[in-house]
């Protein structure tokens, strides 16, 4: 199985909820430490980064979807049902409707105005605001059953 976390930079909430998915955040700090965050550019967006693998085998990846995310999950549903994969085998997770003010606020510092330290804290400030809605979206998609591919 194959969960993918999207938002619109792919950058800022698709790396935390994917960082929180494997476990590699124990506090909120450590998220202006993870390697991805803000280090997704303009060029790599639409492009599958890979995270990791959760404890149950399924490869973690994020992507920058900026506002089409919902046809990039009918695609992507399309192009598993061209190919017979099993309905379960890719699970795309929009995390656009998270972003609030602080982030954006954050985001247009960092990409506009390169105001990077700042722009981190807002993000993170904002991340912080929406922390237990994105925690339960990703712990609704850690308890979600696992594909097995010799299943399919």
């Amino acid at each position: 199985m194959k969960i993918i976390y999207s938002c619109y930079w792919g950058s800022y909430l698709a790396v935390v909820a994917a960082s929180l998915h494997l476990r590699h955040i124990e506090e909120k700090t450590d998220i202006l430490a993870l390697p991805l965050f803000n280090n997704i550019k303009d060029n790599e967006l639409g492009e599958l980064i890979r995270v990791g693998t959760d404890e149950n085998g399924r490869e973690i990846f994020v992507i920058g979807s900026k506002k089409s995310a919902k046809i990039l999950a009918k695609t992507l549903d399309g192009i598993s049902q061209i190919y017979g994969f099993s309905a379960g085998s890719i699970l795309f997770v929009d995390l656009n409707h998270l972003y609030n003010f602080l982030i954006r606020l954050g985001i247009f510092l960092i990409r506009r105005l390169k105001l990077i330290t700042i722009g981190k804290r807002l993000i993170l400030m904002g991340i912080c605001k929406n922390h237990e809605k994105l925690i339960n979206i990703v712990q609704s998609v850690r308890d979600k059953p696992v594909y097995k591919e010799d299943e399919a």
